[in-house]
Protein backbone atom coordinates (compact mmCIF):
# COMPACT_ATOMS: atom_id res chain seq x y z
CA UNK A 1 0.00 0.00 0.00
CA UNK A 2 2.55 2.40 0.69
CA UNK A 3 4.43 1.97 -2.39
CA UNK A 4 1.44 3.41 -4.21
CA UNK A 5 1.34 6.51 -2.08
CA UNK A 6 4.65 7.26 -2.83
CA UNK A 7 4.39 6.35 -6.33
CA UNK A 8 1.24 8.79 -6.41
CA UNK A 9 3.22 11.16 -4.74
CA UNK A 10 5.67 11.84 -7.17
CA UNK A 11 3.75 10.75 -10.61
CA UNK A 12 4.32 14.16 -11.59
CA UNK A 13 7.87 14.43 -10.55
CA UNK A 14 9.98 15.62 -13.65
CA UNK A 15 13.30 16.95 -14.14
CA UNK A 16 14.69 19.14 -17.07
CA UNK A 17 18.21 20.78 -18.04
CA UNK A 18 17.87 24.39 -18.88
CA UNK A 19 21.02 26.24 -20.23
CA UNK A 20 21.00 29.80 -19.62
CA UNK A 21 24.34 31.15 -21.40
CA UNK A 22 27.62 28.99 -20.46
CA UNK A 23 25.64 27.27 -17.52
CA UNK A 24 23.28 24.10 -16.96
CA UNK A 25 20.44 24.04 -14.29
CA UNK A 26 18.88 21.34 -13.93
CA UNK A 27 15.29 21.77 -12.65
CA UNK A 28 12.16 19.48 -11.19
CA UNK A 29 8.65 19.95 -10.89
CA UNK A 30 7.70 20.64 -6.73
CA UNK A 31 5.36 19.05 -4.93
CA UNK A 32 2.39 21.04 -3.46
CA UNK A 33 3.54 21.29 0.03
CA UNK A 34 7.04 23.20 -1.64
CA UNK A 35 3.92 24.99 -4.14
CA UNK A 36 2.22 26.10 -0.72
CA UNK A 37 5.46 27.31 0.75
CA UNK A 38 6.12 29.11 -1.79
CA UNK A 39 3.01 31.10 -2.34
CA UNK A 40 2.82 31.50 1.73
CA UNK A 41 6.50 32.96 1.55
CA UNK A 42 5.98 35.24 -1.41
CA UNK A 43 2.48 37.12 -0.33
CA UNK A 44 4.29 40.52 0.96
CA UNK A 45 4.12 43.30 -1.22
CA UNK A 46 2.72 45.04 -4.16
CA UNK A 47 1.35 42.22 -7.08
CA UNK A 48 4.36 42.95 -9.12
CA UNK A 49 6.35 41.88 -5.50
CA UNK A 50 4.07 38.86 -4.98
CA UNK A 51 4.63 37.85 -8.72
CA UNK A 52 8.07 37.97 -8.60
CA UNK A 53 8.52 36.70 -5.50
CA UNK A 54 6.79 33.75 -6.37
CA UNK A 55 9.08 32.95 -9.37
CA UNK A 56 12.00 33.40 -7.11
CA UNK A 57 10.40 31.01 -4.53
CA UNK A 58 9.30 28.13 -6.63
CA UNK A 59 13.13 28.46 -9.30
CA UNK A 60 14.69 27.97 -5.60
CA UNK A 61 12.35 24.88 -4.80
CA UNK A 62 12.82 23.60 -8.00
CA UNK A 63 16.58 24.03 -8.80
CA UNK A 64 18.40 20.56 -8.12
CA UNK A 65 22.18 21.48 -9.72
CA UNK A 66 23.88 23.88 -11.74
CA UNK A 67 26.43 22.41 -14.04
CA UNK A 68 26.73 19.15 -11.88
CA UNK A 69 27.22 20.94 -9.00
CA UNK A 70 24.05 19.30 -6.86
CA UNK A 71 22.56 21.94 -4.25
CA UNK A 72 22.68 20.22 -0.48
CA UNK A 73 19.03 20.99 0.81
CA UNK A 74 16.66 23.48 -0.45
CA UNK A 75 17.52 26.24 2.10
CA UNK A 76 21.25 26.13 0.20
CA UNK A 77 18.84 26.15 -3.30
CA UNK A 78 16.89 28.86 -1.98
CA UNK A 79 19.46 31.29 -0.97
CA UNK A 80 21.57 30.36 -3.82
CA UNK A 81 18.30 31.72 -6.28
CA UNK A 82 18.23 34.66 -4.36
CA UNK A 83 21.41 35.63 -5.40
CA UNK A 84 20.50 35.09 -8.95
CA UNK A 85 19.98 38.37 -11.72
CA UNK A 86 15.96 38.54 -11.83
CA UNK A 87 16.80 37.71 -15.58
CA UNK A 88 18.17 34.39 -15.10
CA UNK A 89 14.95 33.57 -12.74
CA UNK A 90 12.64 34.56 -15.11
CA UNK A 91 13.94 32.49 -18.05
CA UNK A 92 13.83 29.56 -15.07
CA UNK A 93 10.68 30.62 -14.20
CA UNK A 94 9.52 30.54 -17.86
CA UNK A 95 11.37 27.03 -18.75
CA UNK A 96 9.68 25.61 -15.18
CA UNK A 97 6.08 26.75 -16.25
CA UNK A 98 6.97 24.83 -19.57
CA UNK A 99 7.88 21.46 -17.29
CA UNK A 100 4.87 21.72 -15.16
CA UNK A 101 2.58 22.06 -18.40
CA UNK A 102 3.88 19.20 -19.95
CA UNK A 103 3.30 16.80 -17.01
CA UNK A 104 -0.53 18.52 -16.65
CA UNK A 105 -0.97 17.44 -20.48
CA UNK A 106 0.27 14.34 -19.75
CA UNK A 107 -1.55 13.42 -16.79
CA UNK A 108 -4.43 14.73 -18.62
CA UNK A 109 -4.19 12.64 -21.39
CA UNK A 110 -3.72 9.46 -18.75
CA UNK A 111 -7.04 10.37 -17.01
CA UNK A 112 -9.16 10.43 -20.77
CA UNK A 113 -7.55 7.52 -21.36
CA UNK A 114 -8.29 5.15 -17.76
CA UNK A 115 -11.63 7.35 -18.64
CA UNK A 116 -12.14 5.52 -22.32
CA UNK A 117 -10.61 2.30 -21.03
CA UNK A 118 -13.36 1.58 -18.23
Amino acid sequence: MREILQQLIFEGSVKETVKVGSFTFEIKTIDSEKHYSALSNSAVGDMFARTFGLQLEVVGRALVSVNGIIFESEKEALDFAYKLDKNIIYKLHEKYEELDKKVQEKFNEKVVEEIKNS
